[in-house]
């Protein structure tokens, strides 16, 4: 997910410093079709199919979609400032983390609701309030994404290697 959504993210923000709108609407438009994608998988799914949110088409949408929203957030919170914008962050992440990890959640709801919260949350962090940005900031939280991300980097070759001998 990470390498074809990130190149596509990179890709998109070397536009921004021409056309900032450009590249958030081709973000945008990115991100929708692969939320729209995953909704038509997830009940393709429903007869027996593998989970649709395994595919890497499906899962870019988070990227996307977050890439969408900071750009529309430093725009617009250029302007708007306030208490409201504070919590939207810490509320976008609790409902949508609840929305993810709920077993009665269906996929549809999963990939579209779910992911949207999650990408604003993560869109809005820096807007947040100071003592909810510094759990961010805690270091066995540090530590945790320091270790899970050097393991995602390590692994990738030892993958491309087990195709290549399949």
């Amino acid at each position: 997910v990470g390498k074809h959504s990130f190149l596509t993210v990179a890709a998109t923000a070397a536009r921004v410093v021409r056309d900032r709108r450009l590249a958030m609407t081709i973000a945008a438009v990115l991100a929708a079709a692969a939320l729209l994608n995953g909704w038509r998988l997830s009940f393709e799914a429903l007869d027996g199919g593998q989970p649709a949110y395994r595919r890497t088409d499906v899962r870019a949408a988070s990227i996307l979609m977050s890439f969408a929203i900071f750009l529309w957030a430093k725009e617009y919170f250029a302007v708007a400032r306030g208490r409201f914008w504070g919590a939207v962050s810490p509320l976008c992440l609790a409902v949508g983390i609840a929305i993810l990890v709920h077993p009665a959640t269906s996929d549809p709801v999963r990939f579209s609701i779910g992911t949207i919260l999650l990408a604003v949350s993560i869109a809005t962090l820096d807007q947040a309030q100071a003592s909810f940005r510094r759990i961010f900031e805690l270091r066995g939280l540090t530590a945790l994404g320091l270790i899970s991300y050097s393991v995602y980097l390590w692994q990738q070759p030892f993958y491309q290697l087990a195709k290549v001998r399949m």
